[in-house]
């Protein structure tokens, strides 16, 4: 390799930092804060390292494509109560990893196999009533967690 393109290439290494990426339920994009941030609560997050902000988000928005396209291709399992008003999402090793009600809130978790393998369970949770706001941010979270597409229609309101 020239030593020149060597120099450039641990140059770009060197200048790149972490990015907090964020994708709201509107379909904005945006950068910076803490992936904690409350505001980022309904959001898609990623943590990107990219040598500008521009760059994290392109690679960002990058992931989410291939997670959604990955989506249909991931054995998956969605059940619905009688009523229409839960939802849960069962993971290719059989896992419950996401569970939607309308009484009792969201609950977005790591497989069985990844607890077991020492993960926190809780990814994304919120245990008060939840409608259809937080039903596109359970959408939006069991997509980015396990590129699992829940479609728009499952719940019943």
């Amino acid at each position: 390799m020239d030593l020149s393109l060597a120099k450039i290439i641990l140059s770009e290494k060197i200048m790149e930092q972490f990015w907090t990426v964020v994708r709201f339920p509107n379909g904005s994009w945006s950068y910076g804060g803490k992936p904690t941030d409350p505001d980022y609560a309904e959001c898609g997050t990623w943590q990107i390292s990219a040598t500008s902000a521009e760059k994290a988000v392109k690679k960002a928005q990058a992931k989410r494509s291939r997670n959604c396209k990955k989506a249909d291709s991931i054995a998956a399992e969605i059940d619905v109560s009688l009523d229409g008003k839960t939802v849960w999402v069962n993971a290719a090793d059989g896992s419950c990893v996401g569970r939607f009600s309308v009484r009792f809130g969201i609950d977005v978790h790591t497989t069985a196999s990844a607890q077991l393998a020492g993960a926190n369970q809780c990814l994304y949770c919120t245990h008060e009533g939840a409608g259809p706001v937080e039903w596109e941010a359970f959408r939006e979270k069991v997509l980015t967690h396990h590129g699992i597409n829940v479609p728009a229609n499952t719940i019943g309101w």
